[in-house]
């Protein structure tokens, strides 16, 4: 197991943060995107909706709302863009061309979240989300792959050690389906997919078994020394927070309202929290998690009054 210590070059007299995305489906009708999102094969400017202007908003305020600053890291959990959606079969994209239009206006939206750089890359982590969305064709890359190369995030992959082999660039991965970190002696485990429930009460129960479940893989998959202190967790759309001793779980908002597949099983428990999550890691090793959601009252569904 490839572990990655993500301070091994930094000094350990202040904290360090970490600035979560996560499910921002780009090219979805129902989710964020730039002020001016452009369809390549018609020539013309997609029109917003209001809550996609709402949304854009907020994303714009995320830095302004930072606890700690400018992150050291950010993380993108998977589903940077909508990809093709073969469970709507993109009905539900404004535009289904993922390279030009789909990651072209992800990259716009970039420009409004702070980044770290170090010497070779940025100090963005990626992980690849589901292959509906993010699988192009058989055997083409994979989406996230070509928005880390865009972004010039941080290498890695799950198995393979590069900071001990030479390779050329090129042969680098950037992105992978899981990612273990160490940050001030801190051990993170990352990847995109989690158990969902409907029913509030239970909302927490998949998150939690997956973190109880993790600590049986230390002296499997982890090395025995490395106890897991935070475990994060996406795809749901739900922000969640839960908190075992020191160790913590989270899961991560979204930028998408639901598409029509959501709504297979009826309209409750449906609505999305729309945000991001910001960790603080202390030199002390406290870690100390804050929610940034936007207001629920920007998402209202419409009530048509009927005379």
């Amino acid at each position: 197991m490839a572990k990655v210590d993500l301070t091994k070059n930094a000094r350990k007299t202040s904290s360090k943060s970490i600035l979560i995305l996560s499910d921002v489906h780009v090219g979805a009708k129902t989710a964020i995107c730039s002020d001016s999102p452009f369809i390549k094969e018609l020539s013309t400017k997609y029109e917003r909706t209001n809550r996609q202007k709402a949304m854009f908003e907020y994303w714009k305020s995320i830095k302004d709302q930072l606890v700690n600053g400018k992150p050291a890291w950010l993380f993108i959990n998977g589903e940077p863009v909508n990809g093709p959606n073969r469970k709507t079969r993109g009905t539900d994209n404004w535009s289904s061309n993922v390279l030009d239009d789909q990651i072209s206006d992800f990259m716009k939206l970039m420009k409004y979240i702070p980044i770290t750089a170090s010497n070779d890359y940025n100090n963005i982590i990626i992980t690849r989300g589901s292959g509906y969305h993010v699988a192009l064709e058989q055997g083409t890359i994979e989406v996230e792959e070509e928005v880390a190369r865009r972004l010039n995030a941080f290498p890695y992959n799950s198995y393979e050690d590069y900071s001990v082999k030479i390779k050329n660039k090129e042969d680098l991965t950037y992105t992978d389906v899981f990612f273990i970190g160490e940050i001030l002696d801190k051990t993170i485990n990352m990847t995109h997919h989690v158990g969902s429930s409907r029913w509030f009460a239970y909302r927490t129960t998949a998150p939690a078994r997956e973190a109880a479940g993790m600590h049986f893989e230390v002296g499997k998959m982890l090395p025995v020394q490395n106890h897991i202190d935070l475990t994060i967790r996406s795809h749901i759309h739900y922000y969640s927070h839960i908190e075992f001793g020191k160790s913590h779980t989270i899961t991560t908002p979204a930028w998408k309202f639901p598409d029509p597949f959501l709504f297979k099983n009826g309209l409750a428990g449906t609505t999305p929290e729309i945000g991001a999550v910001e960790v603080v890691i202390e030199p002390n090793g406290r870690i100390m998690v804050y929610s940034h959601l936007m207001e629920r009252e920007k998402g209202y569904a419409k009530v048509h009054k009927l005379t």
